[in-house]
């Protein structure tokens, strides 16, 4: 039975207990008179406790009141009582409106990446990347730290002969879940962690990273924080608690594939993961000047990276990744003056227009005329090369969208074996690092 206002004002000028408290999620927070506040904080205590800081109080659209098993006043009046019931709060959190991070019980077993950029002596630039091997680098002691906050224990693998005949800087770089799970499962069961840090001068750190269920052979998550090493950790896995569904049930599928992605579906092959709502994006125009674009199909880091080198030679200011989601990647785009931005984007034959601001990558040009060198997979010794061609003699130029967009899905399916990402919620990240 819940108290109302007048049987709690009378209470509390004679200084008793409004009612005897039910059995459920109590909380007590600063009451100022205004119920509707106490209410609202004391959900969000909830919300956070249950959920292990996984899951926004703020994201959630329920009916508080309704969840109220009874509530109280404190003898002084300074502070309420709200009593959740106990079987609505489980039912949130069975129905998954609530997520609840319980940690990883196996390792997360890290292959991380250095990535740096290099000149080489024709002027050319490069990519170089090269494994983070010594446990004491302080960027892995920074996960070690965050993960035993968060109850997931890091495990950096030995680099032994096995190690790097199993999996190469060039596999990273192209996300191969299939060669990670491979590599990692001598380690764990779990999780593997696929992620390139690039220091950028003067700036902070961005670390871009997929999450790959070993067992499965498949990606779960993938995404980009920035900042500085320690908030780079700490943002981290934060990613990995407000998405702690994808690790909470062994068998997902992603359906939600309908109009709304602004992607062609009308084939029954495997769709590539990535955003389901762009509208919720911000894609455009933004208030500093610059522009959100997204594009469709960058499904490895290798492609993400060629990416951004090839809209940054063409004459931007500077290019950022700000989003990543399975192979939808946004970029931050800082044009020059009297650039026209479609104009710029339309010379571009890595990518195939979609909808305003929307782009699908073109696998058929990747490498070829973009007018950069491609940063395709990389070899043993960790610098980016060529990415192979398929082979196709057709102008990649005028490749259609939906042509594109099959040879995207064919792709996928032969390199992920067909498993869909069940990454379906929107989740955005930070990351923006400026060039």
């Amino acid at each position: 039975m819940k108290i109302s206002f007048k049987s709690a004002l009378f209470c509390s000028l004679l200084g008793l207990s409004g009612v005897s408290l039910a059995a459920g999620y109590t909380y007590k927070v600063p009451f100022d008179g205004d119920y509707d506040a106490a209410y609202s904080k004391a959900f969000k205590k909830m919300v956070t406790e249950v959920s292990h800081g996984a899951t926004d109080p703020d994201s959630l659209r329920v009916n508080i009141p309704s969840l109220i098993a009874s509530e109280d006043i404190s003898l002084d009046g300074s502070e309420y009582i709200v009593v959740f019931d106990e079987a609505k709060v489980k039912r949130l959190i069975s129905r998954g409106d609530i997520s609840v991070w319980k940690g990883f019980s196996q390792p997360l077993v890290a292959w991380v990446l250095l990535g740096l950029p290099e000149t080489d002596d024709l002027g050319e630039q490069q990519y170089k990347t090269s494994f983070i091997t010594d446990t004491e680098d302080q960027f892995l002691k920074e996960l070690k730290n965050a993960g035993s906050k968060n109850g997931v224990s890091l495990l950096v693998p030995v680099f032994d002969l096995d190690d790097m005949t199993a999996l190469g800087t060039s596999d990273v770089m192209l996300s191969d879940a299939g060669k990670a799970s491979t590599a990692s499962a001598r380690y764990s069961s779990g999780y593997a962690l696929l992620g390139v840090l690039s220091p950028e001068a003067g700036g902070p750190y961005q670390f871009s990273y997929h999450i790959v269920n070993i067992a499965q052979k498949s990606e779960v998550l993938s995404n980009s924080v920035s900042g500085s090493l320690s908030q780079v950790a700490v943002r981290f896995y934060q990613d990995l608690k407000n998405n702690a569904a994808l690790f909470s049930r062994k068998n997902v599928v992603d359906n939600d594939r309908d109009s709304q992605n602004g992607r062609d579906n009308s084939s029954d092959a495997d769709t590539v993961p990535g955003y389901s709502h762009v509208e919720a994006l911000g894609l455009g125009r933004q208030d500093d000047g610059s522009y959100r674009i997204l594009v469709q199909g960058a499904v490895n880091f290798s492609i993400m990276k060629q990416i951004k080198d090839d809209l940054y030679n063409r004459g931007f200011q500077s290019v950022s990744i700000a989003e990543v989601k399975g192979g939808d990647v946004v970029y931050a785009l800082k044009p020059e003056k009297n650039m026209s931005l479609e104009e710029v984007l339309a010379q571009e034959k890595v990518l195939v227009n979609r909808t305003q601001y929307v782009y699908l990558y073109n696998p058929k040009a990747f490498g070829r005329s973009s007018g950069t060198q491609s940063s395709g997979g990389s070899s043993g010794s960790g610098r980016v090369t060529e990415a192979p061609q398929s082979g196709d003699a057709q102008d990649s130029s005028s490749v259609s969208y939906d042509e594109a967009a099959k040879e995207i899905r064919e792709r996928y399916r032969r390199d992920s074996g067909g498993s869909p990402n069940p990454n379906n919620r929107l989740h955005t990240g930070g990351g923006v690092v400026e060039r």
